[in-house]
């Protein structure tokens, strides 16, 4: 049917009649397109659902994130959605449990972060879309933060290295000298306070000189790195173990009384005896052994035990059972009777 108009008047009647209907019918399409062209340009990955579990919009960076056709992901219901997550995203439980606390809040989410299979990272926002005051569903917006996350575990490994350069031995990978004395400090102070021995074993390779000059420094670094590796299981987790320089070591035993001490170092001693090195002779050391129970101060620990070595080593190159056995220990230089 044709629309018959007798007088302009009849014209501006129309119009008056219709055209609000028109304009917004066409800004409404013309809004729903703008936001798709939005959603779609956006760099997030975004997937909108209805308070019923029901998929309203997701565009194609949800899609590659999900690794899912975009025709699928619409059939898919938004309990399947999940189902993926549970099976892609590494840290799923306590996305599950973020995602439920606020899954009928009307409270933006912000910041959690998500780790996939494929190692890639996601920030999540999760924020309720309302009318006048209704919540009728949510959206979840997954910013990829791939780049940033591995800059970021990059330089903490990077800081944990020159962390572990500053405390380590270069050669042996053991404490080094440094180390050592803040650890002895610390133990000693604990040892004090719990009213509880604690002692230090320091023992040196006998002749170790004379492996360098007959084998080379190479065999001589190849000893200290097998000497190492075969001390490490005698010792339990709370003890200290480092390099104090050259072929000299320190090991700082916390909780620990003298005859404890003593039973440890017969232990290394049998286990350097048979390290199986194309060596002439065996590995010996001399040992020397304090306690806390004796000094006032961490330095004068270090200085019994040294002191105590370096006399079983002139006595003694080849046992240092005779040390212990007489319970020979030194301050200040002089024997104690």
């Amino acid at each position: 049917m044709t629309a018959v108009f007798n007088s302009e008047n009849d014209i501006c009647n129309s119009r008056a009649d219709y055209s609000p209907v028109h304009f917004d019918s066409v800004e409404l399409t013309q809004s729903i397109a703008l936001l798709d062209a939005v959603i779609e340009a956006t760099a997030d990955a975004i997937i909108v659902y209805s308070m019923d579990k029901y998929i309203i919009k997701i565009n194609h960076r949800y899609c590659e994130m999900m690794g899912i056709d975009k025709y699928d992901a619409y059939l898919h219901s938004f309990d399947q959605h999940l189902d993926i997550f549970k099976r892609e995203c590494i840290n799923a439980p306590s996305f599950f449990t973020r995602f439920n606390k606020y899954l009928s809040l009307q409270k933006t989410d912000k910041d959690f972060v998500l780790k996939f299979t494929n190692n890639r990272y996601y920030t999540l926002t999760n924020s309720p879309y309302t009318i006048n005051g209704k919540m009728l569903g949510r959206v979840l917006a997954f910013r990829d933060i791939t780049h940033e996350k591995r800059t970021e575990l990059n330089l903490i490994e990077r800081e944990a290295l020159y962390k572990d350069l500053s405390i380590k031995d270069n050669l042996t990978g053991i404490y080094n000298r440094r180390k050592i004395l803040l650890e002895l400090k610390h133990c000693f102070s604990e040892s004090k306070l719990q009213k509880k021995p604690s002692s230090l074993i320091m023992f040196d390779l006998n002749d170790f000189k004379t492996i360098n000059d007959t084998y080379g420094h190479g065999m001589g670094d190849f000893v200290l790195q097998r000497i190492t590796e075969s001390i490490s299981p005698c010792l339990r987790k709370k003890d200290i173990f480092g390099r104090w320089g050259g072929d000299e070591f320190i090991i700082l035993l916390p909780d620990c009384d003298r005859l404890k001490a003593e039973k440890t170092a017969h232990k290394i001693e049998a286990r350097l005896a048979n390290l199986g090195l194309p060596l002439k002779t065996p590995i010996t050391c001399a040992f020397g052994i304090s306690t806390t129970e004796d000094e006032t101060c961490p330095e004068a620990l270090i200085h019994r035990a040294d002191m105590a070595m370096y006399h079983i080593k002139h006595k003694s190159t080849h046992r240092s059972q005779e040390h212990f056995e007489k319970q020979m220990t030194f301050s200040n230089g002089s024997q104690k009777k």
